[in-house]
């Protein structure tokens, strides 16, 4: 289960922090302001928990950026500018919960 997201210059999210209730959560905005890529997000998160990837290279291969560039996610301003995505997430483990947190930060000049 995904517990917390946090987001900071990441795509079309300066600031972004939302803290999941256990059961359905919904997601209502207007176009174009971010609720595909949180989306995005929390799918690469399950996935690379379970198969044991690359966070940063599950992100860049759900999000295609321009040349493979995983740079280009964040958030467009003059200049160097940094971006960070964390995802907790509650997993079991031995029949046990466990928490687990995926953090990536990362600069408009990786590549």
């Amino acid at each position: 289960m995904i517990d917390h997201i946090k987001l900071e210059r990441f795509t079309a999210f300066e600031q972004f922090s939302l803290k999941f209730s256990s059961g359905i959560n919904v997601f209502i905005g207007e176009n174009g302001c971010g609720k595909t890529h949180l989306l995005k997000v929390v799918y690469a998160a399950c996935d690379v928990s379970k198969s044991q990837k690359s966070f940063a290279g599950k992100l860049n291969r759900v999000f295609l950026p321009s040349g493979e560039q995983i740079g280009r996610l964040v958030k467009r301003r003059t200049g160097s500018s940094t971006a960070s995505v964390e995802v907790s997430r509650t997993v079991e483990v031995d029949a046990q919960p466990k928490s687990l947190v995926l953090r990536l930060s990362l600069s408009n000049h990786t590549k």
